[in-house]
C-alpha cells in the first residue's frame, strides 16, 4: 500500500482518538464539579450540626449537675466530680465536638440508669420487700 493511504487513516484514527479522549475528560472534569460541590453542602451541613450539636451539650450539661444536685446521694462524689469535668471539657479547644459528645453522652445515661436503680431500691425500701 502506498503511505499516501495510510496517512490520512492514521490521521482520521488519531483525530478521532483524541476527540473521544477530550469528550471523557469533559466527562470526567463535570462529575469533579458534582462532587466537589456534594463536597461543599457537605461541608456547610456539617458547620450547622455542630452549631447545633455543641448548645444541646451545653445544656445537657447543666441538666446533669442540675438532677445530680437534686437527686439521691448515691455515689455522690462520684458523679459530682463527672459533673464538674464536663464544662472544662467542653471549653477545651483541642477537644473535638465528637469527643465531647462521646463523653458527655455516657454521663447523661449514667443519670437515666442510677435515677432507675435508685426508684427501684427506695421502692423496695418502702414496701419491704
Amino acid at each position: 500500500l502506498p503511505m499516501s493511504m495510510i496517512a490520512p487513516e492514521r490521521g482520521v484514527s488519531a483525530g478521532r482518538t483524541a476527540g473521544r479522549y477530550n469528550a471523557n475528560l469533559r466527562r470526567t472534569v463535570a462529575d469533579h464539579q458534582r462532587e466537589m460541590a456534594s463536597l461543599t453542602r457537605q461541608i456547610e451541613d456539617f458547620g450547622s450540626l455542630v452549631r447545633g450539636i455543641v448548645p444541646f451539650l451545653l445544656e445537657s450539661v447543666d441538666a446533669l449537675a442540675e438532677f445530680v444536685r437534686l437527686d439521691v446521694p448515691f455515689l455522690l462524689e462520684e458523679r459530682r466530680d463527672r459533673v464538674q469535668r464536663l464544662p472544662v471539657l467542653m471549653d477545651q479547644a483541642d477537644v473535638s465536638v465528637a469527643e465531647k459528645y462521646r463523653r458527655v453522652t455516657p454521663s447523661c445515661l449514667l443519670r437515666g440508669g442510677t435515677s432507675s436503680s435508685c426508684g427501684r431500691m427506695r421502692s423496695s425500701a418502702k414496701w419491704g420487700r
